[in-house]
């Protein structure tokens, strides 16, 4: 990695690339339940309610250009028995894909679990998303849960699989 490659915590005004790529993998129609193109508005809140020093978004950084980005949500806000178990999400962006971004970024997000007070990480992941799949098997998650039929894109019926490791 040379001082141009980076992975480093998101910076609001990294918030457009983090939207557009989002808005990728919803046009591609196998990585989220959204079906509709998010704005710089709708993830305003999401990204406030992302503070650093518990639920992070990480951005992998070349050249000034954010190649994909990693977040860790809280699993059912509110509930101080769940606080240390944390939902990680990554998306890509498509230019970017296949070149072991994911890979540094998620193993990024296992390797800060401890500075964040985390214990668990989970990720729930569309039925049919080998990529995905592939990646967090790389990275030691196993198979928690599986959830049939519950998604429903342009008619495509597909299941959650729920994926999860200690951290």
């Amino acid at each position: 990695m040379t001082g141009r490659d980076l992975i480093r915590l998101a910076e609001h005004g990294d918030l457009p690339a983090i939207v557009a790529t989002y808005n990728q993998a919803v046009a591609d129609r196998n990585a989220t339940g959204d079906l509709e193109p998010r704005t710089l508005a709708d993830q305003e809140a999401w990204f406030e309610a992302h503070p650093p020093a518990a639920y992070p978004v990480y951005v992998d950084e070349r050249a000034g250009v954010i190649r994909g980005w990693c977040s860790i949500s809280a699993y059912r806000p509110g509930r101080r028995a769940l606080a240390d178990v944390g939902e990680v999400s990554y998306y890509v962006a498509r230019d970017h894909r296949g070149q072991g971004v994911g890979t540094r970024l998620l193993g990024h997000a296992l390797a800060d679990a401890a500075r964040i007070g985390k214990r668990v990480f989970f990720a729930i992941v569309m039925e049919g998303n080998l990529g995905s799949l592939g990646l967090l098997a790389k990275h030691g998650f196993r198979q928690w849960g599986f959830m049939p039929d519950v998604v429903n894109i342009d008619g495509v019926i597909k299941g959650h699989i729920y994926l999860g490791r200690g951290v």
